[in-house]
């Protein structure tokens, strides 16, 4: 989001591009009012017309971001969708608004080795070729690498301050029955990639814009 240095022009400019896939239209001062929620910086929740919200997202050693939340549904929303490696697939329509989807990209030893943490890359050899992307389910567990245990998926989602109506749909990815990536943690402690083991997959989850969202 724009910050105060940014001319005031501009920052209506950003927030009416955030807006335009949604074909959401803002009057002058329903866009002041999300203009200043969004240089605030606080995290919470404005409502805005035709049951769409604004969310601020704080999270550590990262600066706030601004998403704009879809009209909630009558149920919570669920997926499950194939992802071949190397691939991408799109959220449209499942979580978080429309632009969203999710990249999965292979590398060699070395271009892994350089250009990434272990923390974010993870092992074909022992995830596989295809991952199911699903929504998250209650009481879902995962280990994350340098973790000492299994944790609850949720709970980790929320002390990294994710707001609950996001993580609801949050999505995470499967593969031989346990999940091996959530977006904004590190990969699964069984199924890590480590130098010298070949090739590497990398998933990411990007906006229409390309835009790294979480890896």
């Amino acid at each position: 989001m724009a910050r105060q240095a940014q001319p005031l022009a501009l920052q209506r400019r950003i927030l009416r591009r955030l807006c335009r896939p949604s074909s959401l239209a803002l009057d002058f001062a329903q866009l002041e009012a999300l203009r200043e929620f969004a240089l605030a910086g606080h995290a919470g929740q404005l409502s805005l017309p035709r049951g769409f919200s604004a969310e601020v997202v704080r999270e550590k050693l990262l600066p706030p971001r601004l998403f704009l939340l879809s009209p909630r549904p009558a149920q919570p929303a669920t997926y499950c969708l194939e992802l071949a490696l190397p691939g991408a697939v799109a959220l449209a329509g499942f979580w978080h608004g429309e632009d969203m989807y999710i990249r999965a990209a292979l590398l060699d030893d070395a271009s892994a080795a350089e250009r990434y943490n272990c923390a974010s890359l993870l092992s074909p050899a022992l995830a596989g070729r295809c991952l199911t992307i699903r929504n998250l389910c209650p009481g879902d567990r995962f280990h994350p690498l340098h973790a000492s245990g299994e944790r609850k998926v949720n709970r980790l989602l929320q002390e990294r301050s994710i707001p609950a109506e996001l993580r609801r749909r949050w999505p995470v990815a499967v593969a031989g029955g346990g999940i091996v990536w959530v977006p904004g943690l590190p990969v699964a402690s069984h199924a890590a990639w480590a130098p010298g083991e070949g090739e590497a997959v990398v998933l990411e989850l990007r906006n229409r814009e390309g835009t790294l969202v979480y890896g």
